[in-house]
């Protein structure tokens, strides 16, 4: 399917879309208006705005209080006049408005000439919208001709999932800027041979992805992704244009960096990446946003920041060097800190250790893209009409099916192409899985429509040769033709199966060694306190026991200290045993006691291994281990491990008298689709 260019057109209707959408989002946000953007570190924006200096600004301070104000939403516009000149009022950027230095400076512009006013940002909000429709219609039109390309761009901008996204600014201001490094990739790509055009591509893809990561973390994705789709390119030429290749990575990296220098300090140890993606390992993402199932070993239950640095500053205490050294990790929203490189070295651990895993969770969640499976909710006000076509438009379980199809259809034209179209596809929607939820992937439900009626248009044209062409239409090329198309998607289905085949087996074969590790690591008994409140039993440990640190401490009176406890049960006589890891309940604060469940189905000792933390800044304070008084004889022992650092990570592990015979590896809960369970 050879797609034609026409510059002058393509301008035409991207213009169309970009200022249509504009004024659609603007009519939008006037109805429901923006969520929250973490507005209270907007101050800068303020004092460009009106003294032209990007400087924080200490609201705190009594003669800034009409800032304060403004800030915190208390009142909708701000007078620079109300804004003191002395310079004791200003104070230095933090990391996070380093990391978001272009939006707060995006914001700082637009007030420049509307006012001060947090409704004037709403059109910051519609351009990101505008620019996105224009970034999505242009990759559509490196594969399809114009009227699908317009219709995939209207129907993905027409979405109950993008109307829900806007309002939120600091989420959805990162997708023009994805999508613009996509389109660019894209024309790199076609632009081989072309040395002037294959530069350009590459210098614009460095200085949108510098942009947009002074805008959002995400961008981050773009670095390697740009490299790889480099390497396509050089693949497709065999090798023969390597010195385009070299000047265009050497013009990415030039161009990137010198937009993203003010930022990159910002980023050192690795920022909030390894935080964010260890949230997403947590137990809530398995189901139902990924339709993955429970393993007897995970990393947490909460989906909660406070629950992610209590899991890395328990990691970190694996690393100390000396017997007794406790770490003083700082929160991982402190990206400046080398502490925060610690929730990546975390992330790459349990990687290591569970691969299949990581794997299939990014399966699971290109596939709950593509399905259009967001889990979003219903937006309210959306016309009746559209979503009764969008219904019956989409279709679900026929989605992956309709990529694949059309992947072969743009592979019967280049290969080149079709390889970057599932390229794509695979890399962006498969890193959704480091914290899937739809405000991290929603720009890429284009590829659905994009799929839909690029296979439309393409049997449409393949009609139109053979009605009208018939002389010239030869049948068996073009049947050879198609056949042999169809295996850049099948070469990609089979690769993807047989890898997660491989790692399966690897995986369940390590596992049951790295379980082993767990069980025979060196114990102490601890000695128990029992309080009986109702049928309820606390079991509180007491006195001198082993922590995370390597020495022995009295429980009770280390306000600093992590354990690693194996509460020992007799599955025999309980084959279904509930517990409570309890904590103190924190004023204003959410509770972060799980519920742990042991069921078995043959007797024997199973095992709760659990890590805990009492941890004076988050004033977290264990309490013990809360019981049904019923279940209390099946309660044997509780052990604390005494060499911690012989182990990996801290894991939460529920270990039956059985767990050899289980499957230690993630599993998708339903799918009709091969390799899945």
């Amino acid at each position: 399917m050879k797609i034609s260019t026409r510059g002058y057109l393509d301008g035409v209707v991207a213009l169309l879309l970009f200022i249509s959408v504009f004024l659609v989002a603007v009519v939008h946000l006037r109805q429901v208006g923006l969520g929250d953007f973490y507005q209270s570190h907007f101050s800068p924006a303020i004092a460009w705005a009106c003294t032209g200096k990007f400087e924080s600004l200490n609201i705190a301070a009594p003669e800034l209080a009409p800032v304060d104000s403004f800030i915190k939403g208390n009142s909708q516009s701000f007078d620079c006049k109300g804004l003191p000149a002395a310079p004791a009022y200003r104070v230095p950027l933090i990391n996070f408005q380093y990391q978001t230095l272009y939006l707060i400076a995006a914001a700082a512009g637009i007030w420049a000439i509307t006012g001060i006013k947090w409704g004037a940002i709403l059109y910051l909000a519609a351009l990101f919208a505008g620019a996105m429709s224009a970034a999505i219609y242009g990759i559509c039109r490196l594969f399809v001709h114009i009227p699908a390309a317009a219709a995939a761009t209207i129907f993905a901008t027409l979405s109950p999932v993008n109307g829900i996204m806007l309002p939120q600014l600091r989420d959805y201001s990162k997708a023009p800027f994805l999508l613009g490094v996509i389109l660019l990739c894209g024309w790199l790509l076609k632009s081989v041979g072309r040395s002037k055009q294959f530069i350009a591509a590459a210098a614009l893809a460095g200085i949108v992805a510098g942009i947009g990561l002074g805008i959002r973390a995400d961008l981050a994705m773009a670095l390697p992704f740009f490299g790889i789709t480099l390497s396509l390119s050089l693949i497709a030429t065999r090798f023969k244009l390597y010195r385009d290749v070299f000047i265009a990575g050497v013009v990415f990296v030039v161009a990137f960096v010198g937009t993203a220098s003010p930022i990159l300090s910002a980023y050192r140890g690795g920022g909030v990446i390894g935080h964010v993606a260890l949230l997403g390992l947590t137990t809530p993402f398995n189901a139902p946003f990924l339709g993955l199932s429970a393993t007897p070993y995970d990393v947490g239950h909460l989906y909660l920041d406070e629950s992610v640095e209590q899991f890395t500053e328990e990691f970190a205490f694996g690393r100390q060097l000396q017997p007794g050294d406790r770490p003083d990790a700082a929160a991982a929203s402190d990206v400046s800190s080398a502490d925060s490189s610690l929730t990546l070295e975390a992330l790459m651990t349990y990687a290591l250790h569970f691969p299949a895993d990581m794997v299939i969770r990014a399966y699971s969640a290109a596939l709950q893209t593509i399905s259009l499976n967001f889990h979003a909710g219903v937006l309210k006000g959306f016309p009746d009409f559209l979503l009764d076509l969008r219904s019956a438009l989409t279709y679900q379980s026929a989605a992956l099916p309709l990529l694949f199809l059309f992947a072969a259809f743009v592979a019967w034209s280049s290969m080149s192409l079709a390889t970057f179209l599932i390229f794509t596809f695979a890399y962006f929607a498969g890193i959704g899985a480091l914290q899937f939820h739809y405000r991290h992937v929603f720009y890429l439900e284009f590829l659905y429509w994009l799929s839909l009626f690029g296979l439309i248009a393409g049997c449409g044209q393949v009609l139109g040769y053979v009605l009208f062409s018939r002389r010239n239409f030869r049948w068996r090329v073009a049947i050879r033709s198609f056949f042999v198309a169809l295996a850049v998607p099948s070469a990609a289905l089979a690769a993807s199966i047989v890898l997660i085949m491989a790692l399966r087996a690897f995986q369940n074969f390590h596992v049951h060694s790295l379980m082993d590790r767990y069980l025979t690591a060196s114990r102490k008994p601890v000695r128990l306190a029992e309080d009986r409140t109702g049928n309820e039993i606390l079991l509180r440990p007491t006195g001198e026991v082993p922590g995370m640190s390597g020495v022995t401490v009295n429980i009770e009176q280390t306000p600093f200290e992590g354990y690693y406890f194996d509460a020992i049960v007799d599955s025999g006589r309980c084959p279904s045993f509930s517990a409570k890891i309890t904590y103190k309940l924190r004023p204003n604060a959410t509770d972060i006691s799980r519920p742990v469940n042991l069921v078995s189905s043959q007797p024997g000792n199973g095992h709760i291994i659990f890590p805990v933390m009492n941890w004076p800044r988050l004033q977290e304070l264990f309490e013990g281990i809360t019981i049904n008084t019923e279940q209390r004889p099946c309660f044997l022992d509780l052990m604390a491990v005494a060499d911690y650092k012989s182990l990996p990570l801290p894991l939460w592990l529920q270990l039956p008298p059985n767990w050899p015979h289980m499957k230690l590896y993630q599993t998708q809960l339903e799918s009709s689709l091969p390799f899945s369970h």
